[in-house]
């Protein structure tokens, strides 16, 4: 395997890579959610700056939704770029969202050790699950 491009521009570390067509999405500690060009490997120009660190991203359509480190998620419309709703459905950071697309439901795990499960089109939050006294860092979507 070859490397093909070095892609530069965060000055802290990188927590979520999510590619979506020819876009690489890049979730830092700096704050910042940033797009990537995979056709020239230039920077797109989608780039978001939340402020606080951000650890997870989802895509949904024509909406983006940033995970931060303070417990909060941030639901922006990627045309505009910009904020729609800011959900606060944890106390500590956003580790991971994950879309459903056959149930419309996103999901979330935080640093509180709970799973939170929130409503695709209006964003109203429908569950809350305590799951651990630690921390949850990564969700997966059965196929069934």
């Amino acid at each position: 395997m070859k490397l093909k491009a070095t892609l530069q521009g965060h000055t802290s570390g990188i927590y979520k890579l999510v590619a979506e067509d020819d876009i690489l999405f890049s979730a830092s500690g700096d704050g910042i959610l940033a797009g990537w060009d995979l056709k020239t490997f230039q920077p797109s120009p989608f780039s978001v700056k939340v402020g606080l660190p951000v650890y997870s991203v989802a895509v949904q359509d024509a909406r983006m939704l940033i995970g931060q480190g303070h417990g909060g998620i941030h639901v922006i419309d990627r045309e505009s770029k910009k904020e729609i709703r800011h959900l606060k459905f944890h106390e500590k950071g956003v580790f991971d969202i994950c879309y459903n697309p056959l149930q419309n439901h996103f999901y979330s795990t935080g640093g509180g050790g709970s799973l939170s499960v929130f409503d695709g089109d209006n964003y109203n939050l429908l569950l809350q699950i305590p799951l651990s006294g630690g921390k949850l860092r990564r969700l997966l979507l059965s196929p069934d």
